[in-house]
């Protein structure tokens, strides 16, 4: 194995990092940080994104978006639904997006 490949299995040892989520490449670097979390490119497609506990096409993690689903099958309304969030987790996604969780999930 390379010298470079080496760095990149290493890099993706240390960002618990399994690929690109929007193309699956396995050919990302680091690139800063946003928002309290480590950003990383795709060197095949070119996006950036925060690798954290979030699912593919999804801004906000799925600790978050779980608890919006649970908050709107306990009988809160979306706008309860986001001022929670925001209490919880300093994230306040619009109201559209947790009205599309709550009927995707």
């Amino acid at each position: 194995m390379s010298q470079t490949a080496d760095t990149l299995q290493g890099l993706r040892n240390v960002l618990r990092v399994s690929g690109c989520k929007y193309c699956g490449s396995a050919r990302i670097i680091r690139y800063g940080y946003s928002k309290g979390g480590r950003r990383v490119r795709c060197l095949e497609c070119g996006h950036t994104f925060i690798w954290a506990n979030s699912l593919p096409f999804m801004r906000f993690s799925t600790d978050v978006v779980a608890s919006a689903i649970e908050l709107c099958g306990n009988g809160h309304t979306l706008n309860a639904v986001r001022v929670s969030l925001y209490s919880q987790y300093g994230v306040t996604p619009s109201v559209s997006s947790i009205f599309r969780w709550k009927n995707r999930f």
